[in-house]
């Protein structure tokens, strides 16, 4: 079965079911063994149906003969519970619409008119007043969302110019990690995540080409701050250091944002470790608490690359508490 037939497949699988959750490119690439890169770059037409914006059943017909037939049964099953859920909820409503119609005849009936009129006015100026609660609570809210994105608005990329021979380039992961956080749409995050890399990577490569340069690539895993990591780097031979932080988890997407780094000098890369899971969640505790839980977990799976990987060193160094 080639590689599209199983994406189909997934996608038609997942929509056929019960489980009633939308698909991300992400997940989909899991699913079958790629990247979500991949997916966007090959099958990049199938995109809509992972994330439910076309009908799954558009796809239908490229699904095996043999997987036809399972997803008939699972859409025959899935009618029937669906025709028992209805009649259940059916017979329900209409008990419960009985024993309130009663309910409400029998209290206007001992009740008198006046008085009901006077609790529907009660009842109506709580809700207002619920609701102008619920208006300022917004109102604050927006004004603190609003100083934040000026706060960050006003905090660029960092990009500074630790002396006359050393840089730090670092992508501007902060609004992007604040959208996640609100949407919760994993995929937008990874593209947002992916144009801010490229933006730090231009950088690099609109150094003038020079073999004394050395380009220390630092593997952001969120266990020590960017700063402890600049002052381990010495001052070596070369004329001139970048110290690019990378927040990429993936050999084999770092792989690919190497070999754009072409013809710069040196090429190192370092990637902090920690002996102990009480220091880790310590340390992204205090330095690293606006950064999302997914991040972290991707972080965690990260093996170490190799030379072979593209480049002219690899340095893991073990980080202490508090750095």
């Amino acid at each position: 079965m080639s590689t599209r037939d199983k994406l189909i497949n997934a996608i038609v699988d997942h929509y056929s079911g019960l489980e009633g959750k939308k698909l991300n490119v992400s997940s989909a690439a899991k699913k079958i063994g790629v990247t979500r890169q991949y997916i966007h770059r090959v099958f990049d037409d199938l995109v809509p149906y992972i994330k439910g914006e076309k009908p799954f059943t558009d796809l239908v017909e490229n699904v095996a003969i043999g997987g036809q037939s399972v997803l008939l049964e699972q859409a025959l099953t899935t009618i029937e519970t669906l025709k028992s859920e209805l009649a259940s909820l059916t017979s329900a409503h209409e008990k419960e619409l009985k024993k309130i119609t009663e309910n409400t005849y029998t209290t206007l009936m001992n009740s008198d008119i006046t008085f009901h009129e006077a609790d529907e006015v009660r009842i109506l100026m709580e809700k207002q007043a619920l609701h102008f609660e619920k208006l300022v609570s917004d109102k604050k809210a927006l004004e603190t969302e609003l100083t934040a994105i000026k706060a960050k608005q006003l905090s660029k990329e960092v990009e500074k110019h630790i002396s006359s021979d050393v840089t730090v380039i670092k992508p501007d992961l902060e609004p992007i990690f604040h959208n996640l956080k609100k949407t919760g749409d994993i995929d937008v995050f990874e593209e947002e995540k992916d144009v801010a890399i490229e933006r730090a990577l231009n950088k690099v490569n609109g150094l003038p080409d020079n073999k004394k340069i050395k380009i220390v690539i630092f593997i952001e895993r969120y266990l020590c701050k960017l700063e402890s990591f600049v002052s381990k780097i010495e001052k070596s031979s070369y004329e001139y250091t970048v110290i690019l932080s990378l927040p990429v988890h993936s050999t084999v997407e770092l792989k690919l944002y190497a070999k754009k780094i072409v013809g710069k000098g040196i090429l190192s890369l370092w990637m902090p470790i920690l002996d102990s899971e009480v220091i880790v969640k310590a340390q992204r505790k205090f330095h690293f608490s606006d950064i999302p839980e997914e991040e972290f977990a991707s972080a965690d799976k990260m093996s170490l690359p190799r030379i072979s990987d593209g480049f002219s060193e690899v340095t893991q160094f073990l980080v202490s508490q508090g750095e």
